[in-house]
């Protein structure tokens, strides 16, 4: 079973990197409008379709949020600077992901209600408070 997959991409002006995932059942064109907003603040706005949606293919693989996050890591190593990771619903569970197993490769994340279990995941509500 095969789990890389090459992420697809819409990319909007120059600058520090913001890096922008979406939630279930949409893509990267969900954040044009925003990023023209961003793109304008001199920066420059990358917003990634998650394995199985969009322009990205789905592995063959279950898709849990460390699956999802495989492509957005190798994303982020290949910028010249560490973007700021943020996504809303799914795309904030998946940016939380790829924040605790990289830390390094991040500058920072902005979630927007991010899904997780509230037993499991408790510590991250103190965390986030």
């Amino acid at each position: 079973m095969s789990r890389r997959v090459e992420i697809h991409y819409e990319e909007w002006g120059e600058g520090p990197p913001v890096l922008a995932l979406h939630g279930l059942g949409l893509d990267s064109s969900s954040f044009t409008g925003l990023a023209q907003g961003v793109a304008g603040l001199g920066l420059r706005m990358l917003a990634a379709d998650l394995p199985g949606f969009g322009k990205t293919p789905a592995p063959d693989v279950p898709l849990t949020p460390a699956v999802l996050g495989e492509p957005v890591i190798e994303l982020a190593r290949r910028l010249d600077e560490k973007p700021l990771v943020m996504g809303m619903s799914l795309g904030a569970r998946v940016a939380l992901e790829v924040v605790l197993r990289e830390p390094d490769l991040f500058r920072g994340v902005v979630m927007l209600a991010p899904p997780f279990p509230r037993r499991t995941h408790r510590w991250a509500f103190a965390f986030a408070r």
